[in-house]
């Protein structure tokens, strides 16, 4: 069947019958959904809820009769799992538990004291590893001094009885 060129957008909408020769609107091989967006979908991102939308939907779920919280997690896109771990954060009783965490490796050292204080210890430190090679170095270039210093006496010696 030939789709009349000369039919116009508002037209299609209308739904005119295949019976007259035309395309039905109806049709999803020539409605406007079904050209593809060629826009690149972005990247998903991970889901962060806060405490109040997470209290809400527990109090949402509690209300409703035996089946219903199906519905509600259909309706918010939500998994049963979500809810375990949302009633044992509640049951915790720590709103801050029921925020999101940041991911990761927690931030090093805190107030600017204690990080001049490891600033220091860690100097302390190079300072007496350079203080013990100096004092290996000084030991050694006393007896290499003792050494010589007994050779050239014996060196005297010789030159004197020759």
């Amino acid at each position: 069947m030939l789709l009349n060129k000369n039919i116009t957008t508002t037209e299609l909408s209308d739904g005119l019958s295949t019976a007259d020769g035309f395309v039905d609107a109806q049709n999803p091989l020539f409605s406007e959904k079904a050209v593809p967006d060629p826009e690149v979908q972005t990247a998903s991102r991970r889901r962060n809820f806060t405490a109040h939308y997470k209290l809400r939907i527990l109090e949402e779920v509690a209300q409703c009769e035996d089946g219903k919280a199906a519905g509600v997690l259909r309706r918010e896109g939500l998994y049963s799992s979500h809810l375990t771990k949302w009633r044992r954060q509640r049951k915790e009783g720590s709103l801050t538990g029921l925020t999101p965490h940041k991911r990761g490796k927690p931030a090093k050292g805190g107030d600017a004291s204690s990080r001049r204080i490891a600033e220091l210890e860690k100097a302390n430190a190079q300072l007496g590893h350079r203080l013990q090679q100096a004092e290996l170095i000084i030991d050694v270039q006393k007896k290499v001094s003792e050494m010589f210093g007994a050779c050239v006496k014996i060196a005297e010696e010789k030159r004197k009885t020759l």
